[in-house]
């Protein structure tokens, strides 16, 4: 709160978060909607990640229906080799590093190495755009 710029709008907007989703006596608390791991999953909800990628593969509300079609068939065939490989179970590298220094950041905080917004700073390198 003390970093909060000094704007009326925004302390509305930020105790309306704080009220609503951060406390613990808040209408919808962290235990429910957060969780505290190192994995880089973005979502643990399989249809919302389907979607997500689902949406991001057309370029327009209402695709032609050859589109439609084209990518309805990319999907599959992308299924077929996720089917066909799952007993591989590879992961690249650069995930295993990124979870890796997730997990020793969680350590670090857990043992008051530093604050919360220090974690959150640290973390927030590890999420930038790549250029």
């Amino acid at each position: 709160m003390a970093i909060q710029p000094r704007n009326e709008k925004v302390e509305i907007f930020v105790d309306y978060i704080l009220e609503t989703y951060i406390s613990n006596e808040s209408n919808f608390p962290p235990f429910l909607w957060a969780e505290y791991s190192a994995s880089t999953m973005r979502t643990t909800n399989s249809c919302e990640a389907f979607h997500s990628k689902f949406n991001a593969l057309f370029y327009s509300a209402h695709p032609n229906i050859f589109v439609f079609i084209d990518v309805l068939k990319n999907i599959q065939k992308d299924t077929y080799i996720k089917l066909r490989s799952t007993h591989l179970n590879t992961r690249r590298t650069n995930i295993i590093e990124k979870e890796t220094f997730i997990r020793n950041a969680m350590k670090r905080l857990e043992e008051n190495q530093f604050d919360k917004l220090e974690f959150i700073q640290i973390l927030s390198y590890k999420y930038l755009p790549v250029p």
